[in-house]
């Protein structure tokens, strides 16, 4: 990739979350830096994200995408029309996805899609189109998925995003609730076919954590305990360690405060938690 380009991109990976809007002008004016086809993707992903999940300026991040197809290196890039496909989706445009959907020909391209419009929908607030469209991404998931599909990644990540982004809300409702843990269960089940034994160990830790979030501590105190596991098998470095036992640290306190809130009163007094 370009120095230039890939200096770019990484400048506006770093400040894309907080400055949303002046990363979003950077990109509509930086398009000259894609001097070949292999740099298109990086382009693409950091527009659909910023366009999508941080400003819900859809039709703005399209617009964008299409003047990539006027480009002379473009080259049919599949990248951008999944990324047009999954702006379109999540606007609701049905003739434009269907368009972009029937033109993405890579492997598993529709899971990809409906897996990044999950994203970018929960990160906007639209949950009940985010569970649509991840619900259809595991749908079209193959059932004997190997290593090398793309699909099994961009389902991993997909999963993983969405039970993080969820995890933080201090108000979720039954349906988030739902598609926390489902997202959360898809981290865990595709990573083991997308990644090694770390991305296998950080999903249990999720489970752990998404548990933790919908009250069901049981559960999650097992995610946790098979989180600690991996990290002993697998002589884990201090990093990984340390949020396999903030896991357990988080559930066994809320465990604590469960179990004193049923403690009689004359014995309330004895059951200090730090």
């Amino acid at each position: 990739m370009n120095n230039n380009l890939k200096d770019f991109i990484n400048e506006c990976w770093s400040i894309h979350d907080k400055k949303s809007d002046e990363v979003a002008n950077n990109l509509k004016e930086n398009l000259n830096l894609i001097d070949s086809t292999e740099n298109i993707p990086g382009y693409v992903s950091i527009v659909t994200h910023t366009f999508g999940g941080h400003l819900g300026k859809w039709d703005e991040g399209r617009q964008l995408l299409k003047k990539i197809t006027e480009l002379d290196i473009f080259e049919n890039n599949q990248a951008v029309y999944r990324g047009l496909a999954t702006l379109s989706y999540c606007m609701n445009d049905e003739i434009e996805f269907n368009k972009y959907l029937e033109l993405s020909t890579e492997e598993a391209s529709n899971v990809r899609i409906y897996a990044m419009a999950a994203s970018e929908l929960t990160a906007q607030g639209e949950v009940i189109m985010a569970t649509q469209a991840f619900e259809k991404a595991l749908s079209c998931a193959p059932e004997n998925m190997t290593t090398e599909n793309p699909a099994a990644r961009a389902l991993a990540i997909s999963g993983n995003n969405l039970a993080c982004e969820l995890e933080e809300k201090n108000d979720r409702n039954d349906q988030e609730v739902k598609l926390m843990l489902t997202a959360a269960k898809a981290a865990r089940k595709y990573w083991e076919i997308a990644g090694g034994w770390v991305e296998v160990e950080r999903a249990q830790y999720r489970l752990a954590m998404s548990h933790l979030q919908a009250g069901q501590l049981n559960e999650a105190l097992e995610h946790a305990r098979i989180c600690e596991r991996i990290c002993k098998e697998n002589n884990a470095d201090p990093f990984e360690k340390f949020f396999a036992h903030e896991a357990l640290a988080k559930i066994n306190k809320a465990l604590c405060e469960e179990l004193k809130s049923k403690v009689k009163p004359d014995y309330q007094s004895y059951c200090v938690i730090p």
